[in-house]
């Protein structure tokens, strides 16, 4: 066994599975050979048994010790993943986990991007509502105090008409979020930070930890 970087390792791990089908395409795992002196038929490179044998074991050998190489490079990148620590934008997180989080990143945003547009159109929805009620309390004023100046109206005589109407038909935006504005503010600042740093940190451990294979 020897040990190298987890950088090295994934180098290697992305080019492994060209390096076996290179193998496999090359090589030869069966052959025909023809009387009792076993001359080889059917593939004029092998001269004899002796030749068409080795060359069957060197091509099994070649896939199989690549394949063998695949497998310790991955166990042992994702042995050392589920157990070294990093710290991404204030939290401490396996390399795992970083990378996971990094995967459903985009999750995230477009849950960012929902937030948004239901809280803009609430805000148009109650704003048009809004509006509505205003309107109609202004035609109920007139309507009520036809012979009276509006602006000559007492606030108790304004009140008696606008309180039903506003109690009855103003809007309000519900959410179970105190503010969503704050919240949207720190989940995207959250995510931000992390992407940001994320890359970067993973590089980091990726080039100073050493794996054994």
């Amino acid at each position: 066994m020897s040990k190298i970087t987890v950088t090295r390792a994934l180098s290697e791990l992305g080019t492994i599975s060209d390096r076996i089908a290179t193998a496999i395409r090359n090589g030869v795992f069966i052959g025909v050979v023809k009387g009792i002196n076993q001359k080889p038929i059917g593939n004029t490179t092998f001269k004899d048994h002796s030749e068409l044998s080795t060359a069957i074991s060197a091509s099994f050998s070649s896939v199989e010790d690549l394949i063998e190489r695949q497998f310790k490079l991955n166990a042992a990148i994702v042995q050392s993943n589920s157990t070294t620590k990093v710290v991404i934008a204030g939290k401490e997180l396996t390399v795992a986990q970083a990378i996971s989080a990094k995967k459903y990143a985009e999750d995230k945003k477009l849950f960012l991007i929902v937030l948004r547009t239901q809280l803009l159109a609430a805000h148009k929805t109650a704003a048009a509502q809004n509006q509505q009620v205003d309107e109609k309390i202004e035609r109920l004023l007139i309507a009520t105090y036809s012979s009276q100046d509006k602006n000559q109206l007492s606030q108790a005589q304004v009140d008696a008409v606008s309180s039903p109407v506003k109690r009855d038909e103003t809007a309000t935006i519900v959410t179970t979020k105190n503010d969503l504005n704050v919240y949207i503010a720190n989940f995207e600042k959250e995510l931000n930070d992390f992407l940001t740093e994320c890359d970067f940190v993973l590089s980091e451990s990726n080039c100073s930890t050493l794996i054994e294979v």
